[in-house]
């Protein structure tokens, strides 16, 4: 399994994004970016043999910021809505941000995880080659308690 990286964009604060692409030994092929964990692309072969991308996406960092769609993000703590935007962890009652119809917390508020740029690290495991991604959240961040985030990709 090899990882390769190239620019994926930069942003308006000038932030420079990383595309990271994990292709295997029969060329099956899957990308994602440090914007948001979010899976890119993955090229999978046809009945034919032909490579085609399956992942609904989009080519440049802006679309992904500009856009409702949530393509190949993470969506944020929660995915969906959580009713009358409160919850209790731990004993704790948390007053959450409402975002979708004045009552709910949707995809965890209005400040997606898909806009905040996220550690990576690239590893060899026995199962081949790993990409990890890791953002931290803070206590209060969208009046949710403090809280690691990480997800894998291993083809």
């Amino acid at each position: 399994m090899a990882c390769s990286k190239e620019l994926f964009g930069t942003l308006e604060n000038g932030a420079k994004l990383t595309k990271y692409i994990l292709t295997n030994e029969h060329g099956l092929k899957a990308s994602f970016t440090d914007l948001g964990a979010i899976w890119l692309e993955m090229y999978v072969p046809d009945k034919n043999g032909k490579f085609s991308d399956v992942v609904l996406g989009f080519d440049a960092p802006e679309k992904y910021l500009d856009q409702d769609v949530h393509f190949g993000e993470i969506v944020g703590r929660n995915a969906n809505r959580i009713g009358t935007a409160t919850c209790t962890i731990d004993g704790i009652t948390y007053a959450l941000v409402i975002n979708d119809n004045g009552v709910n917390n949707l995809h965890s508020g209005p400040d997606f995880l898909r806009n905040r740029i996220w550690d990576a690290e690239v590893s060899e495991t026995e199962e081949g080659t790993k990409i990890t991604f890791s953002l931290f959240s803070p206590d209060g961040d969208q009046n949710y308690p403090a809280m690691p985030i990480s997800v894998s990709a291993t083809p």
